[in-house]
């Protein structure tokens, strides 16, 4: 994600980013193997700083971006 960050993307090309490494890789992961919580965790704020630029108050909730794209969500 470092690396990715330094292409300054958009809010949505973080999104992208997001889904691609390591959102699916930790699904196909959890799905065959199961994850720790503290793993689940982990991932889960370096996601969140990724995405916000690591904002220590992000503006828009995290629930409100998993939402689908008609009801206000990425």
């Amino acid at each position: 994600l470092t690396r990715w960050g330094q292409c300054h993307p958009t809010l949505t090309g973080r999104k992208n980013i997001v889904q691609m490494g390591p959102g699916g890789i930790t699904q196909y992961l959890t799905a065959v193997q199961g994850m720790p919580r503290q793993v689940e965790d982990s991932l889960n704020k370096m996601v969140r700083n990724f995405i916000w630029k690591g904002a220590k108050v992000p503006p828009v909730n995290g629930n409100t971006l998993s939402l689908p794209i008609q009801e206000g969500g990425l």
